[in-house]
């Protein structure tokens, strides 16, 4: 599995489809992957080894310029063992902006 998805960070809102939601107190991002068929079939991939799984994430702003260098870690958190069965479309209960 590590062979088929190396060790290469990977910015994920240029490639697969994002949406950013946000409250008072908190932030959050829901990535698509279905949107691309390169990151479906490594879901693909990964789900065959969940067993043994952990996922690191960590979430920076990319840098656009030298002045903006070093880029520094916003935070992270690490996955053991996810639960990689099909989830439930969330978006239907969340209030909307107007509520």
């Amino acid at each position: 599995a590590k062979k088929g998805i190396g060790s290469t960070p990977a910015i994920l809102g240029k490639k697969i489809k994002t949406e950013y939601f946000a409250g008072d107190n908190w932030f959050e991002i829901c990535v698509d992957v279905s949107s691309s068929r390169v990151a479906g079939s490594l879901m693909s991939l990964v789900k065959s080894y969940a067993k043994t799984l952990v996922i690191d994430l960590a979430f920076l702003f990319e840098s656009q310029s030298k002045v903006e260098l070093p880029e520094r870690i916003l935070g992270g958190a690490r996955m053991h063992l996810p639960l990689m069965a099909p989830t439930k479309d969330l978006h239907k209960y969340a209030k909307s902006p107007e509520a």
